[in-house]
């Protein structure tokens, strides 16, 4: 059996290290770091991202520090990586990628968008399509905030199959562009949105959730598992479980209010 250690430790190792690669790869090229444009620099209308597609006009890839000459002030850095991706700013250019999962459940969509320091509004739209090109998730966000990366995120139920990703830039000619980085799809298991414990109880979601949260939140105590299960609002925020989440929760279970995820559909 002393033999047999090293080899049940080794196939312990792929298996997990599979299962982490299963997850992370959902979506292919989630930071735009291929094609490798030049250092720098910007291009447009001719350069698509690596097992991504445009849709009618092509948008942009940028690399590292750019100097926007109209605003006077440089355009954000990467979050992730080297590159980002710019989506413009009107719907003829919406960026789309197929994927596939093998286990159905609840999934999460993470990514970050932003848009330059000057710009007021941004607006776009991410929607997930079954094999059918059938609208399952959909949310509408706005990119524009200083110039900083603000996290999102998008939850939904998927069941094994074929899908496609699209982030829909719903702005006007003229106005500021939509850039996204650091796009990931991680399945997320069976939880309860609002049951921040873990609990499971009956009811799943009480004050010890609330309890929970402001502990997770002031005092360092431990996150909820998965993060998701704390986001109450749904508002995808950076980060994405904050004090609003309690405020939620007790709504939800002293006055009525609505159920945590709600917002989430």
């Amino acid at each position: 059996m002393k033999e047999l250690l090293p080899r049940i430790l080794a196939a312990l190792a792929i298996v997990a290290l599979l299962a982490t690669n299963s997850a992370a790869s959902a979506i292919l090229n989630g930071s735009f770091e291929t094609p490798d444009i030049p250092a720098d620099s910007y291009q447009c209308g001719y350069v698509t991202p690596t097992s991504w597609s445009w849709s009618s006009s092509i948008g942009c890839i940028f690399d590292g520090t750019v100097f926007n000459p109209i605003e006077g002030s440089n355009w954000p850095s990467p979050l992730d990586g080297e590159q980002f991706v710019d989506i413009g700013n009107v719907s003829t250019s919406p960026l789309s990628q197929d994927f596939a999962v093998s286990d159905g459940g609840t999934y999460q969509l993470a990514w970050h968008d932003n848009a330059h320091s000057n710009g007021l509004t941004s607006p776009y739209s991410v929607s997930i399509l079954d094999d059918l090109q059938q609208e399952i998730a959909h949310g509408h966000f706005d990119a524009a905030h200083g110039g900083a990366w603000q996290n999102r995120t998008l939850l939904v139920s998927l069941a094994p199959g074929n899908y496609t990703l699209v982030f829909t830039a719903n702005g006007q000619s003229g106005g500021y562009d939509t850039l996204i980085d650091r796009v990931i799809l991680t399945g997320l298991g069976s939880f309860i949105c609002g049951d921040a414990n873990g609990s499971g109880g009956d009811p799943a979601v009480d004050i010890d959730d609330v309890v929970y949260l402001i502990n997770y939140i002031f005092s360092g105590g431990p996150a909820p598992e998965p993060i998701a299960a704390g986001d109450a609002d749904c508002s995808g925020g950076d980060p994405p479980v904050d004090i609003d989440d309690v405020v939620y929760l007790i709504n939800y279970i002293f006055a009525g209010g609505p159920e945590p995820c709600a917002e989430c559909e």
